[in-house]
């Protein structure tokens, strides 16, 4: 028994210290968000390095004050209308690829799977033109619309919906039930817990999206926050407060999302691999 809660101790006490050293560098990063620049980058290094002496929001307030807020709307915008609208459109398509039977049902989940698994990079430039053709361009419609459909949403929901057993279909089916009325009052309620690990995939994807925006968008004020804060460096000098400001505020939102959303994430990703 002794051994038992040496053992336990020990484990629990390397799973602290690794846990401490990843949190390093973003006790670092909000430490030089809530100081002067000056106190990020002195000369000696002691515990203040992770405490700042004199906490102060001059860096948020530079970053307010050159436009970061409506930037910061933007990628708001864009990322909660492409959760939403895309969970939508990946459920009506997973929904007929697992339950309906119908002829060329296997070739056509083929053929998503393959589809996103082709690089966005390949696609990128001849689709910027497509978009400036259509006049979409500096458009929040064309930040949000190739992100609608994503092959591994409909991937990891057409794999739960595998995972329901077939009875409850077929006796709904002999009730008369219609298939929208099989999927908005069974399948759904039963795989609650995918829907909201999917609409978080799309919206890490969205928030994080860089080379897209950076493409189709060339008005500052239509740009969202991860590149916005890249194009405010200049060639010859760097607010760090500023930047470690953006940085802290764009990273902070994602890390609430996935802290309230953990588990329903959690499930949803060991699950892409069943049935």
């Amino acid at each position: 028994m002794r051994r038992r809660q040496l053992r336990r101790l020990f484990a629990t006490s390397a799973a602290l210290l690794i846990s401490l050293l990843f949190a390093v560098p973003f006790i670092w990063l909000v430490a030089s968000a809530f100081r002067p620049v000056t106190e990020t980058f002195q000369a000696h290094v002691d515990v203040w390095t992770f405490l700042p002496r004199r906490w102060t929001l001059e860096n948020f307030t530079s970053a307010f004050s050159r436009g970061f807020a409506a930037n910061l709307f933007n990628s708001l915008w864009v990322t909660g209308v492409s959760a939403l609208v895309g969970t939508a459109l990946a459920t009506l398509a997973a929904f007929p690829l697992a339950v309906m039977r119908f002829p060329g049902r296997d070739w056509l989940f083929v053929a998503v799977v393959f589809a996103f698994m082709i690089p966005f990079e390949v696609v990128a430039l001849p689709l910027t033109t497509v978009f400036t053709q259509m006049g979409l361009a500096n458009t929040l419609t064309a930040l949000i619309v190739p992100g609608l459909v994503h092959g591994l949403a409909i991937f990891n929901l057409r794999q739960f919906f595998l995972s329901i057993p077939r009875e409850q279909l077929e006796a709904a089916l002999l009730d008369g039930a219609s298939w929208w009325r099989i999927l908005l009052q069974i399948y759904l309620p039963l795989v609650r817990p995918a829907v909201i690990g999917t609409a978080m995939i799309l919206a890490m994807a969205q928030w994080n999206a860089w080379l897209w925006p950076s493409l189709i968008i060339t008005d500052n004020s239509k740009q969202t926050g991860a590149v916005a804060m890249g194009l405010s460096d200049s060639a010859y000098t760097q607010d760090y407060g500023l930047a470690f400001a953006e940085v802290f505020i764009l990273a902070l939102i994602p890390a609430l999302l996935i802290f309230f959303g953990q588990r329903s994430f959690t499930r949803s990703l060991s699950h892409t691999g069943g049935k």
